[in-house]
Order: structure tokens, then sequence, then C-alpha cells
């Protein structure tokens, strides 16, 4: 949502195991916007702590990976990249991130900025709006997967 917005339609795709019926251990979701697609993708069923990015336009590309031992590791590694331009043999561009991120640094993060919009000294990092945004997209995603993986429309 904040890099292109609202979807103006979606469509899920999930799996589970024998056993575990209707936990969705892989889960994709694809957005349609005008003009633009994106994925999300995740899976609780591997090993591991991971977070891919990848964001691809006209004018080049955003790659950033964290991995950690746990989800709350406080020693995460994270490494980014930037290809610009539209040579894909050309190699990237190592983006520095110069803030630690994951559940150990940017929950007490968001959590620190919500308590202090409550106390008036700031703004939470993502709104209300957001927080209802999210919830709607969770539930046509639910919706999706019920009507047997269906894209569909968002008003």
């Amino acid at each position: 949502r904040w890099w292109l917005g609202d979807p103006q339609a979606l469509q899920a795709f999930a799996t589970d195991r024998a056993g575990r019926e209707g936990t969705w251990e892989n889960l994709d979701v694809r957005m349609f916007y005008a003009g633009a697609q994106a994925t999300v993708r995740r899976s609780i069923a591997a090993w591991g702590h991971r977070v891919d990015v990848t964001i691809v336009g006209d004018d080049g590309a955003f790659r950033a990976v964290w991995s950690g031992a746990m989800d709350a590791d406080p020693n995460p590694r994270q490494q980014a990249w930037l290809h610009r331009g539209d040579d894909r043999d050309a190699p990237a561009e190592r983006f520095e991130l110069r803030a630690p991120s994951g559940h150990a640094h940017d929950l007490p993060r968001q959590a620190r900025a919500f308590l202090e919009a409550c106390d008036g000294r700031g703004r939470p990092i993502a709104g209300a709006d957001d927080g209802v945004a999210a919830v709607r997209a969770c539930l046509q995603v639910e919706r999706s997967l019920d009507l047997g993986q269906q894209r569909i429309e968002l008003a």
C-alpha cells in the first residue's frame, strides 16, 4: 500500500499439508493495480526466518534480503542492492541499509511511535486507515481462497 496504493483486485493461492488442512502454510497473494502487479508470498512450512523484497520497475530494480536465526533476531543479516537502467547484465549496486531492521528492532520502533502519537508527540508509522485497509485485504484473501482461489475485484 505504501508503494502502490490500494489494489484494484487480488487473487490468493494457498496450500497446506495432510493433517493440517486450513492452515494455509504456503500463501501467495497477487494484487493488481493500474499498470502494476505485486505478489506477497509467505510460508510457515519452511525453516528459518527470512524476508525478501524485490521491486522491479521501468527504470531499474531494488532487492533487500533479511535473515535471522529467529524472527526476533537482534543481529539479523540484511543486504540490499539497487539495479539502475534496463541493462539486465550490468552489476547491481550495493545499497547501504543504515539501520538494523527485523522484529527485534521494528516492533519496539513501531510501539514507541504509536505511544508517542497517543501522547500527542508525533504520528504513528501507520494510521487507522492503513489498519482498516489491511483487515479488508485479509478478508478478501480469505474470500478468494474460500471461492477456490478466485480473483476478487475490489471497490
